[in-house]
């Protein structure tokens, strides 16, 4: 009988009832959610909203700006360094980038109060790329369409990513998706 009741089911039965298996402390299941699905929120879609290479003469002081169609928030300015390639799908850019070290300042108009001042997205960036500081973040609530940025250099490529919105502020919904290589409606 000992056998029998040792090799079978009886000592984890007989056990599970006098409470040796049963967890103090209660365990999320993994078949159910601890949450409700719905709605989730979704995760912003960060992506490459500006690109562009400035050239000048010599090594002066440049204030730039830039107009975007639709409102932006904007979280990461990266620096392309010179003759590098960026790695994002663009056609035949290079970074024209020097002096290989700078200072970049960059301010943004807030979409929502329409008004002529502009305050600073990001405590000055001090780009080098020597020490590999290539990007920075930035002050991604503030939701705006005007940009400017102003630096001491002779080429500068610059590269903006964020999140694009409507003109009502709501969150912009994509009317082509590309999906493998082609595009569907």
């Amino acid at each position: 009988f000992f056998r029998a009741f040792c090799f079978s089911f009886a000592p984890f039965l007989y056990f599970a009832r006098k409470g040796f298996f049963s967890p103090r402390v209660p365990v999320p299941s993994p078949w159910l959610p601890s949450r409700p699905a719905w709605p989730r929120p979704m995760p912003p879609q960060i992506r490459l909203v500006f690109f562009e290479s400035y050239k000048g003469n010599r090594v002066s002081e440049h204030v730039e700006s830039i107009r975007f169609r639709f409102p932006v928030r904007l979280h990461r300015l990266r620096v392309l360094p010179l003759q590098y390639e960026p790695q994002v799908p663009v056609r035949h850019k290079k970074g024209v980038t020097n002096p290989s070290a700078m200072e970049i300042e960059i301010f943004g108009r807030p979409y929502v109060c329409r008004s002529a001042v502009f305050q600073k997205l990001a405590p000055t960036f001090e780009y080098c790329e020597a020490k590999s500081r290539l990007e920075c973040s930035l002050d991604s609530s503030v939701l705006t369409d005007h940009v400017c940025f102003r630096a001491r250099y002779q080429g500068l490529t610059l590269l903006l990513y964020g999140e694009i919105f409507n003109r009502q502020g709501g969150e912009w919904v994509d009317m082509l998706q590309i999906k493998e290589g082609r595009r569907q409606q």
